[in-house]
């Protein structure tokens, strides 16, 4: 164990398969999605973004010197479509999901989606009375998914998909069709061959390949299972992992995928590489699901009391503040999303009433639910796994209309009978940090508690004052306000695309507040909220756009602050440097090169300069709002990064390091308790594995295991 003495020179700043995760240089999403589920102490997920397919509208090209994929993937095109966003014109699976974006739509308003088989004798396959979705604040229904799988006995061909406006005259309705069709699939399977997504722990996983009607034909092929962590694999996009075969015979054939322990909870993807050059082929190879957060299977735990947050921003990144008073419907509207911990005992339902009720601190079976807008909504879920992608729970111009109410939970009703039921239906009724708590807050529309004093540097360099949607080149920022009211907790939010993270927030005496936070590349909606013994909430949002380089991949450590807990990030083939130091260790003593993301450090890692070396932003000692942040931009040595956190000083309840790779949020593990100088001074976050150089592609595999040094 290191003896730690006394630090000289810092200043306080008061205020089975490896590919478990792939991302691309850039790649598809213009819409990934991020949220969470835990595994217990020392290891969770957040999840973010989307399974791993991209439509047409992905086109790889070359960027820099080395190749990388930079596909088109933010489209935002009308009808059926894709995950790119772009329309579908082509048949589809008849195991595929489906998904619309509509828009002219009355605002903020109620509508039914109704599916018919116009082939035969009209066939509504949609539940009595069609799913109810709400129309948004520009009365568009984005990127929905519709299907997430055709029930059993549908029949191909043709199908109409109609939108109308709950209690209207129908001359608002919008009408959209598509076409089924039985093509080349890879479908997740038990033992016995039975389509399945939900797998226990003492489970065996299977995936099954037919030819059936597509062009695939008997030989034997690559096949790699892929976290459902990551943005959509881009068309000509390299495949992470070490693949195993399978072998089609008579069009058809089965592989062993290991038994679901092997595996995190959660969700997971197949690929089937026909071509076997370790590059996604859009049209050759085969994916087993082909929107975001649609996985081809979810490893679950048995059914139990399923509490875990549900309530979460449009791009599905966990969050239960939403703050009426933010200009950025992306991050203020209410949405429901879950790929669920635990397994319901109501399978195949087809789809879930969805309820935003009054909060309770302890749901007993029969507790009716009433949703405090009026009515549940109704969507569709991905067959006995219940997973659920975002749907709109209430806009926010909706959210002052509550009867000046600010707590409240979501609950997912799977057997649609209006009362919640133990080990059947899923509620969320906690925080980020799992407390028992409000499930959503919701900020009292125009109150005025929250106010910033300023934005800007305060490292020793030059200060620079920013506003609400300013720019800057920095790389963290250090925020200033006052919270007035005597607020019970404050909280601060950051989020950017599909990356996001929740921490507390200290507050004098007088209401001030004071802190460093890193920033992300691109837009930064940065939302403070105080939290009051009434149970309401007031928030207030800022947008800090960082004109940054994307970093290859991020390590952020979040703590309460009172104490001192440090990033460490270790290169290939070097040493965790326990209390700081090494040269093959970045960590506050060479590491550190400020706000503005410019100064020079002391170590010297790869073949170029200080361009490929790891930065740490800020080195937080007491001050009151911990968070940290090491990233790269450019890596020339490929091999695994090790990423650990140190307990400098003091001892932590909750100390959790979130991993983004190329502005996904791959990973999230919390190292819980951990005590300086005991057997818990030290936690092994997890391994960031890195090939390619620059224009490669990076995985992670998390750890959490602690010990008094390693």
């Amino acid at each position: 164990m290191y003896v730690k003495g006394p630090r000289l020179n810092r200043i306080s700043i008061t205020g089975l398969f490896t590919a478990m995760v792939l991302v691309l240089l850039v790649s598809c999403g213009g819409d990934p999605a991020g949220s969470g589920f835990s595994t217990g102490e020392g290891s969770s997920f957040s999840l973010s973004c989307s399974s791993p397919f991209a439509g047409p509208g992905c086109v790889p090209s070359q960027g820099g010197g080395t190749v990388g994929i930079l596909p088109v993937c933010n489209d935002d095109q009308p009808g059926i479509i894709d995950a790119c966003g772009v329309t579908i014109t082509n048949p589809i699976d008849l195991h595929d999901p489906i998904a619309i974006s509509v828009s002219s739509l009355t605002a903020n308003t109620r509508h039914t989606i109704t599916i018919v088989d116009t082939d035969v004798t009209p066939l509504e396959i949609t539940p009595t009375g069609g799913l109810l979705a709400i129309s948004d604040s520009v009365g568009a229904i984005n990127k929905a998914v519709i299907v997430q799988n055709m029930p059993l006995g549908a029949f191909l061909g043709d199908y109409t998909v109609t939108i109308s406006e709950e209690g209207g005259d129908g001359s608002t309705d919008q009408t959209l069709s598509y076409t089924l069709a039985d093509l080349s699939r890879v479908r997740c399977v038990n033992g016995s061959g039975t389509a399945t997504a939900s797998f226990l722990s003492t489970e065996t996983v299977f995936a099954k390949v037919d030819a059936n009607a597509g062009p695939l034909s008997d030989g034997t092929y690559d096949v790699y299972v892929l976290s459902d962590l990551q943005k959509p694999l881009a068309n000509g996009g390299l495949i992470s992992g070490t693949p195993a075969t399978i072998t089609i015979a008579s069009g058809t054939g089965t592989i062993d995928l290991g038994t679901a322990s092997t595996y995190s909870i959660g969700g997971y993807d197949v690929v089937v590489d026909v071509n076997r050059n370790g590059l996604f082929n859009q049209g050759t190879d085969l994916i087993s699901r082909h929107n975001r957060l649609m996985s081809c299977f979810a490893v679950q735990g048995p059914s139990g009391t399923a509490v875990q947050q549900i309530a979460s921003d449009k791009n599905g990144n966990k969050r239960e503040i939403f703050d009426s008073n933010a200009n950025i419907a992306a991050i203020r509207d209410i949405q429901a999303f879950v790929i669920p911990t635990e397994r319901s005992a109501v399978t195949m339902p087809g789809a879930v009433d969805t309820y935003l009720v009054a909060h309770q601190g302890t749901w007993t079976n029969g507790d009716a639910l009433v949703d405090v807008s009026g009515v549940a909504k109704r969507s569709p879920v991905q067959n006995d796994s219940n997973s659920e992608a975002p749907w709109v729970l209430l806009p926010f111009n909706n959210l002052a209309s509550l009867g000046g109410m600010t707590c409240y939970d979501v609950v997912i009703d799977t057997n649609q009978n209006g009362t919640f039921e133990f080990g059947t239906d899923y509620v969320d009724n906690e925080d980020h940090l799992g407390n028992n708590a409000c499930g959503v807050r919701i900020s009292t529309a125009g109150c005025s508690n929250v106010s910033f004093g300023g934005v800007g540097t305060s490292d020793g360099g030059t200060s620079s004052a920013l506003g609400d949607g300013d720019t800057t080149t920095d790389t963290a920022i250090n925020l200033t306000g006052t919270i007035t009211g005597s607020p019970d907790t404050a909280y601060l939010t950051i989020t950017a695309g599909e990356q996001s993270n929740t921490i507390i927030l200290a507050v004098a005496v007088d209401g001030s507040f004071n802190i460093n936070i890193p920033l992300f590349a691109g837009d930064n909606h940065i939302t403070v909220s105080g939290i009051y013994a009434d149970n309401s909430t007031c928030s207030q949002t800022i947008t800090i756009t960082s004109l940054t380089d994307l970093a290859l991949f991020r390590a952020q450590l979040t703590w309460d602050g009172s104490t001192d807990m440090d990033l460490h990030l270790v290169r290939p083939g070097g040493t965790y440097s326990n209390g700081g130091g090494g040269a093959g260790d970045c960590n506050y003593s060479n590491c550190k090169v400020g706000l503005d993301g410019q100064g020079s450090n002391s170590i010297s890692w790869g073949t170029g300069g200080e361009e490929d070396d790891p930065k740490l932003d800020v080195d937080c000692i007491s001050c009151g709002n911990g968070i940290e942040n090491i990233w790269m931009n450019q890596i020339t040595e490929d091999g695994e990064y090790k990423v650990y956190v140190d307990a400098f000083f003091g001892a932590e309840n909750d100390v959790t390091v979130t991993i983004s790779i190329l502005g996904t949020t791959v990973g999230q593990v919390n190292c819980g308790t951990m005590v300086s100088g005991g057997p818990t001074d030290s936690c092994f976050v997890g391994t960031i594995t890195w090939s390619g150089g620059t224009g490669g592609i990076g995985s992670f595999t998390p750890s959490g295991v602690k010990a008094d040094d390693f």
